[in-house]
């Protein structure tokens, strides 16, 4: 009884550790100034042999009966969560002190249209019938590389197509430049 609860509990840590690093990925993927296939083929080359480790002895996480199965599911996670991870400690070990000044473009300003809701019951929301919008913009580096930032509504009347924009630009933790979001709608961009 007490190893099945642990089992459980040890699978559903994993997988939640797994989704993490799959929201950290997606979170600063646009301002870490790398390509992101590049820090994807790193992670799966290396969690290749950790992978196949715990598909040989860690059976009793993911007990399938076939190996390749078990392969498959680890180097789903594992790779996740070591690309979560160099992104997050590069965009935290990021030096804030020494940044660089980039040149940007605003290439695109766009909104979603979404809907507000309520909550009627556990788990069922309802929409209200409100729309509301949601502005983003892209933003063009002088390197080539595209960030994509939300904005407030006050920034969106105030960003114009074309503009210019200051941004700075920081070496993270792990070397990897980092574009610092709130150096984008700072004073001295004029926005």
């Amino acid at each position: 009884m007490k190893s099945g609860i642990l089992k459980n509990t040890v699978s559903v840590l994993i997988i939640i550790l797994a989704v993490s690093g799959i929201g950290t990925c997606l979170a600063l993927r646009s301002l870490t100034l790398v390509d992101e296939w590049l820090v994807a083929a790193v992670a799966v080359i290396a969690a290749f042999p950790v992978s196949a480790l715990l598909a040989r002895k860690g059976r009793f996480i993911f007990s399938f009966s076939k190996k390749y199965l078990r392969l498959a599911v680890w180097q789903i996670i594992i790779p996740s969560v070591l690309a979560g991870v160099f992104y997050a400690l590069n965009y935290i070990g990021a030096d804030e002190n020494d940044i660089t000044p980039s040149s940007a473009t605003v290439e695109n300003k766009y909104y979603k249209e979404r809907q507000r809701t309520r909550r009627v019951g556990r788990g069922r929301y309802i929409a209200t019938g409100e729309k509301y919008k949601v502005h983003y913009a892209d933003i063009r580096l002088a390197g080539g590389h595209m960030v994509t930032v939300s904005l407030t509504q006050r920034q969106a009347n105030d960003l114009r197509m074309g503009q210019q924009l200051e941004v700075a630009v920081a070496q993270g933790g792990l070397s990897v430049p980092v574009v610092l979001r709130k150096s984008i709608f700072n004073p001295q961009s004029k926005i």
